[in-house]
């Protein structure tokens, strides 16, 4: 999943520049029922990234050189245990974050037998989508026959 927690806008101009973004809030489980989209947006353990973009007209301004750039980020608090549930999720690595199949600290997830079970998944969604689509198709076709034969 990807969602934008904080934006911020700054022009180049060819010199230097220095923006920083407010504090933001700690990523905890408690934000899911948080009002404020910014403190829902952070209420999972995982991957959090900046993105910088740099708009094409910079280029038709200053050249195609590179333009230096660099990032300060500062991250503060510890990590905390998560909830504890009555059960567990199924499957029980759902949620980690610690490389396990169900998700890692770098983006990835997931193992070969999960792509074969979703092209099963996909191809039997279609293949019945497909089936329902004729079905009512073939359906139409046979009222259509009868009710001309029943008025003529």
């Amino acid at each position: 999943m990807r969602g934008q927690v904080e934006d911020l806008s700054v022009g180049y101009n060819g010199g230097q520049k220095s923006k920083a973004l407010k504090p933001l809030p700690p990523v905890a489980y408690e934000n899911r029922h948080a009002s404020g989209q910014q403190v829902s947006a952070v209420r999972f353990a995982g991957v959090y990234y900046l993105v910088a973009h740099l708009s094409p007209k910079v280029a038709e301004d200053f050249g195609d050189g590179p333009v230096p750039l660099t990032l300060r980020v500062r991250l503060g608090g510890t990590a905390q245990a998560g909830p504890d549930y009555a059960g567990g999720a199924v499957p029980s690595d759902v949620f980690s974050v610690d490389g396990g199949p169900g998700g890692s600290a770098t983006g990835g997830g997931g193992t070969a037998g999960d792509a074969t079970l979703y092209r099963v998944l996909a191809a039997g969604g279609i293949g019945t989508g497909s089936a329902l689509v004729v079905g009512l198709g073939v359906w139409t076709v046979v009222a259509r026959r009868r009710g001309a034969d029943l008025s003529g």
